[in-house]
């Protein structure tokens, strides 16, 4: 909203809501799906960003120096540990998500 220089009943109406349904949705009280889509509709932006952002720096599959040292270390014991970040739908914070990936049994 800011970034578009919208206050909150502009935004609503932007978004096709009314103004109480976006207050609920600021106070983290009501969110479906429809929702989601009309405000990523208004932002001019695909859904999914709003979770999971496509900014090759924020999603691309990261491993620390640190961890490319371990892994050449340890290529024969060790397990390919796969880490991106992504955002909690619920409160929007930033997340790490690590990964390994186990051998078929």
């Amino acid at each position: 909203m800011q970034k578009l220089g919208l206050g909150t009943n502009a935004f609503a109406e932007a978004c096709g809501m009314s103004s109480q349904s976006m207050a609920q949705f600021l106070r983290n009280k009501s969110l479906t799906t429809a929702s989601v889509y009309r405000i990523a509709m208004a932002l001019d932006m695909d859904p999914r960003d709003m979770f999971f952002p496509t900014d090759e720096e924020e999603t691309e599959l990261s491993f620390t120096e640190k961890d490319k040292e371990e892994k050449n270390e340890n290529k024969e014991d060790a397990q390919p540990t796969i880490s991106t970040t992504a955002f909690c739908p619920h409160c929007g914070a930033k997340v790490r998500v690590g990964v390994v990936l186990l051998p078929e049994q």
